[in-house]
């Protein structure tokens, strides 16, 4: 099974730069051209943990024409939650769950179905993008350029992670512990050593 971009991404940035070329020789061309772009955002910011391998619809569609556009996209239709819809410079114009495309007549317009969308450019901090996914509870969030055009996603699941990932770099900064550094003792043990001193 195909791992998405953005674990891909996180896969091959363990390994030595020649091990990452040497995988990046064997997948085609296309994907190998998006793997190595997605490298290139900052980790930290929305680009870094996004996911740049979309299933969209365009907004001129009915319902029955989009089930048919994600189903010849096989595997990749699949995955997430929905489809991002755009209008005809790519940028995204609405979002229609796959809960809608189930429970709508598919003879419906898309553009009378889809939600708005909610979206961040590419260098907005991760935790600023996983925030918004967690207080607006969306499926998954926009990435767009300076131009507004898509160029990724962001799942719930994803900003979960994001999130629980922030929370434990906090609490191991409370304690007195790096993130890049991790205690030998257990947290529960760390946190009673310093609570004479907190206060």
């Amino acid at each position: 099974e195909e791992l998405p971009a953005d674990d891909a991404v996180d896969v091959l940035a363990l390994v030595e730069d020649s091990v990452t070329e040497q995988v990046l020789q064997r997948v085609d061309l296309e994907r190998a051209e998006g793997l190595r772009e997605l490298a290139s955002y900052d980790p930290q910011s929305a680009g870094g943990v996004m996911n740049s391998e979309l299933v969209t619809v365009p907004e001129g569609v009915r319902l029955g024409d989009a089930i048919k556009l994600i189903k010849n996209e096989g595997e990749e239709g699949e995955d997430g939650q929905g489809v991002f819809v755009l209008d005809g410079q790519d940028r995204p114009v609405g979002y229609l769950s796959f809960r809608q495309l189930i429970t709508h007549s598919i003879h419906e317009e898309v553009r009378d179905v889809m939600a708005q969308p909610v979206s961040v450019g590419i260098d907005v901090d991760q935790e600023e993008a996983a925030g918004l996914i967690q207080h607006y509870q969306l499926e998954e969030l926009a990435v767009v350029d300076g131009a507004g055009v898509l160029v990724g996603a962001i799942s719930a699941d994803d900003a979960l992670a994001v999130l629980e990932e922030e929370a434990s770099e906090d609490f191991l900064k409370l304690v007195g512990a790096s993130a890049e550094q991790p205690t030998r003792q257990s947290i529960t043990r760390r946190v009673w050593t310093r609570l004479p001193l907190q206060g």
